[in-house]
């Protein structure tokens, strides 16, 4: 997850937190949580179906498995 859906996200939960106290316009504020809502979660839909992950370089799973094989016959 991104920075800016990260803090998309968190002023969404304060706002929807806003919309459930007793205060004039509260229907706004739920409405506009929502649609913050829903901009993090296109964004995320988005990004899993074009297949742009933000990933880490690390070793191969055939990798990490021989080192455990490596290390039990060590024992």
């Amino acid at each position: 997850m991104r920075r800016w859906e990260t803090l998309t996200a968190l002023a969404a939960v304060i706002i929807a937190s806003v919309s459930a106290l007793q205060v004039p316009g509260r229907l706004w504020f739920a409405g506009i949580a929502i649609l913050l809502l829903a901009l993090v979660g296109g964004a995320q839909l988005h990004r899993s179906l074009t297949g742009s992950r933000e990933s880490k370089p690390g070793p191969s799973p055939q990798e990490i498995a021989r080192r455990i094989r490596e290390q039990r016959n060590r024992r």
